[in-house]
């Protein structure tokens, strides 16, 4: 190995655990284990058939995240109160590491990369990715476990990152193939009450299926469905594909149908000429 670690030669995917399915979202800091054990049981299965290559992790905070959120009121441009900064990196920590723990059961090596470690707004405007951490855990075949979470601000002190914008902070550094997205709901839903679902997001129909997004019915910080929509739009204009899909009792079979090319659920076509 090399003292410098460059992207790695094929695109990686990336697969995002929504934390409505791996937590319990009515208790605070509540772990669903079989559902974690499942997925990652799930995971295994993929990679010893040769299915599934390199992939980066990113776990949805749930009931880590988003009460402490709340309480101290994290979220709010003019929070200051330093003493309560270690308290939402060290929950989402302890998420990291019980998922990991459960991808090493599996026979899967990952590692929690916090998020302070490898992201930061230096000047208050736009961010920076730290690579190398994520790079090297690629380069020697171990999955990077990644959250959400506060992260330095110059401007603002600190300012909080949804999991759900993180592909779009990894895409600058790694390539990527493309992501899928494990939620409790089966896709964009036509309307609240509909089971159907739009199976297509494009640069032709994307307002329209905008329009049809259900607000968020629980406490959430990171705006729902409509922040997943945003990020993986703004993925897609830059020429990656990407798919939102149904998480409740994942399988090997189920998880094999949403990372194949024609997978169950609202697939985010790229736009054209990535614009």
């Amino acid at each position: 190995m090399t003292a410098s670690w460059t992207p790695p030669a094929q695109p990686v995917r990336v697969i995002k655990i929504g934390g409505s399915l791996i937590t319990d979202r009515s208790r605070r800091a509540a772990f669903k284990e079989d559902c974690v054990d499942a997925f990652a049981e799930a995971l295994a299965a993929l990679q010893a058939d040769g299915e599934l290559d390199d992939f980066v992790l990113i776990l949805g905070g749930g009931s880590f995240a988003h009460d402490i959120v709340h309480e101290h009121q994290i979220n709010r441009p003019n929070w200051r109160n330093v003493k309560d900064f270690f308290e939402l990196p060290a929950s989402l920590y302890r998420l990291q590491t019980l998922v990991t723990e459960r991808l090493r059961r599996a026979g899967l090596p990952g590692v929690p990369l916090q998020t302070t470690s490898w992201l930061c707004w230096p000047d208050g405007d736009g961010h920076v990715t730290f690579a190398p951490p994520l790079l090297a855990a690629i380069d020697n075949q171990i999955i990077p476990v990644l959250t959400g979470g506060w992260v330095f601000d110059r401007r603002r002190r600190v300012r909080i990152v949804s999991s759900d914008w993180l592909p779009l902070a990894i895409c600058e550094s790694l390539p990527i193939r493309d992501v899928t997205v494990l939620t409790d709901q089966p896709g964009i839903r036509v309307t609240m009450e509909s089971e159907e679902i739009h199976r297509e997001v494009s640069a032709d129909n994307f307002e329209f299926v905008r329009r049809s997004l259900r607000s968020a019915q629980r406490t959430d910080v990171t705006g729902a469905m409509q922040g997943k929509f945003d990020s993986l739009l703004e993925l897609a204009r830059r020429g990656v594909r990407s798919t939102i899909g149904n998480g409740r009792n994942i399988n090997e079979s189920t998880l094999r149908d949403l990372l194949s090319a024609s997978p169950s659920g609202t697939v985010f076509l790229p736009w054209p000429h990535h614009e």
